[in-house]
């Protein structure tokens, strides 16, 4: 495994925070160490952004369309 994504439906600071909590348990488990994304519907604020960023954690947003998760792309969040 090379990269983990943690999807999340709302950007609350609860889903926030778990997600952080299950990206940083499951990604310490995998030897070499895998890419982290947290995947949610909007962007989070500045100081959550920044926090996810010393953690070495990605961000990708996606959007609702006619009933779907639209993700735009992965480029540069795979190795």
């Amino acid at each position: 495994m090379t990269t983990l994504f943690e999807v999340k439906t709302d950007v609350t600071t609860t889903s926030i925070y778990q997600a952080v909590g299950q990206l940083m348990l499951n990604g310490f488990a995998q030897q070499p160490e895998v890419a982290k994304v947290l995947v949610i519907p909007q962007k989070p604020t500045k100081e959550t952004e920044h926090a996810l960023k010393k953690l070495r954690i990605k961000v990708l947003t996606y959007e609702w369309k006619a009933g779907k998760p639209i993700i735009p792309s992965l480029d540069g969040l795979l190795p």
